[in-house]
């Protein structure tokens, strides 16, 4: 069986559909996405997508260099300090 979405899971018994790991090697993006690696990632926590907690813990193993980590986490930090005041 694959992972929770994986070839033969479940999801993929059920749905017919399945996904598969991406890696930034492989993946095709545009030039300028590690530019909007915190704003994305703040679009997914308004949504209530994502865990706050949880997206700062994963900001540290962004295969990617220590200021856009730093980026993301200070972005997530910025966004639940104002969502603790609106």
């Amino acid at each position: 069986m694959g992972g929770a979405i994986g070839l033969e899971s479940s999801f993929h018994q059920t749905f017919g559909n399945y996904g598969q790991d991406v890696v930034v090697a492989t993946a095709c993006l545009p030039e300028d996405w590690q530019d909007r690696v915190a704003p994305f990632a703040i679009a997914l926590l308004a949504a209530g997508l994502v865990d706050p907690e949880v997206l700062a813990q994963r900001a540290g193993s962004i295969p990617q260099p220590e200021a856009v980590r730093a980026r993301v986490r200070s972005a997530i930090a910025h966004y639940v300090r104002r969502a603790a005041t609106d």
